[in-house]
């Protein structure tokens, strides 16, 4: 009987996730490339980006380094007025040194 409901959850499992893809390749304002986008249209020139994590439906993790503390408060703000994520937070903005220069790190989460 094990064995039996493992097979049939398995061939659940699988149409299910071919279903998630279908669903996103449908919905394609809710995809990856699409919320890059849209970031990318509001990103200042002050700040870059060391790493951006997906996490499929929940959020994504904006890492990195701004010339100025205020330049992630300001792309922050933006990120808000654009009502393009549920919530918008800025997780951990600190100064950091490089060689002679002063930037500001940060981590911006983004819920979807």
């Amino acid at each position: 009987e094990i064995n039996k409901t493992r097979e049939i959850a398995s061939g659940i499992e699988s149409k299910l996730i071919r279903t998630n893809l279908l669903e996103r390749i449908k919905n394609a304002d809710t995809s990856f490339l699409s919320y890059l986008e849209k970031i990318s249209g509001l990103l200042p020139p002050g700040i870059y980006f060391s790493s951006i994590e997906y996490t499929q439906g929940e959020q994504i993790v904006l890492k990195g380094n701004a010339s100025e503390m205020s330049e992630v408060f300001d792309f922050v703000k933006a990120l808000e007025d654009a009502k393009i994520f549920k919530g918008v937070k800025s997780e951990h903005v600190s100064k950091k040194k490089s060689g002679d220069e002063v930037l500001a790190n940060f981590d911006i989460v983004c819920r979807l």
